[in-house]
């Protein structure tokens, strides 16, 4: 009948239907990773280690394997660990208290504005079969706080984050317009310890001094 006929015909449109129609999976919010950034224009591959707990406000970036350490808390103090020197021949560790009240610093996009539809074509990153989406974002938008053209991998075996590639305004820390990858070498979710985002306990911190009205933080 004409009626089974159609129901034919719209299970197959459904059955053909590319795989790419699917949002892009839920980044961690509660996770330990190991990332590089690299900037290929400035042949730099900076290694970052990142502790970050969305549901305790808290989170830790460490940069070159920790010799700058920087601890975020966004209903208490907040602290940076740094190599400070007197004499510019010979340096130490020190620790400054940064204030009160910042917003710990996520690895991972906003993917809220990015699109539905997963890119076309093979995916493949360093062997892995991969899918991807692209956010194209042509000039600033106030609302999306995305300024370029930002691609988001993760693998296609169990959604498992691989890269985040943009060329444009570095919406992970803040930086200038330019050529980012971030590489997820490591990623273990769940809620981290607060131990992490604590300063040594056998290190004195002091409150850091500026004097060019900058407000602090990490």
């Amino acid at each position: 009948t004409k009626k089974k006929k159609t129901m034919r015909l719209l299970a197959v449109a459904l059955a053909a239907l590319p795989l790419t129609l699917a949002a892009p999976p839920a980044v961690p919010t509660q996770y330990f990773a190991q990332v590089t950034m690299t900037m290929p224009y400035y042949d730099l591959v900076e290694p970052i280690s990142a502790w970050y707990d969305e549901q305790k406000g808290l989170g830790r970036l460490d940069y070159w394997e920790g010799v700058d350490r920087y601890i975020y808390n966004s209903s208490g103090e907040a602290y940076q660990i740094v190599p400070t020197t007197s004499d510019g021949d010979s340096s130490e560790e020190t620790c400054f208290k940064d204030g009160e009240g910042f917003d710990p610093v996520t690895m991972f996009p906003d993917l809220t504005y990015f699109p539905d539809e997963a890119d076309e074509g093979d995916c493949n990153l360093n062997g892995v079969e991969c899918q991807s989406w692209t956010l194209r974002s042509p000039e600033y938008n106030d609302t999306t706080g995305f300024d370029g053209n930002y691609t988001y991998y993760v693998s296609t075996a169990d959604n498992t984050p691989l890269r985040f590639h943009f060329t444009g305004f570095n919406v992970i820390l803040g930086s200038h317009y330019d050529e980012y990858v971030f590489d997820y070498l490591q990623v273990s979710e769940g809620s981290q310890d607060d131990s992490h985002f604590l300063p040594p306990a056998s290190m004195t911190c002091v409150v850091l001094e500026t004097d060019d009205d900058d407000a602090g933080g990490p």
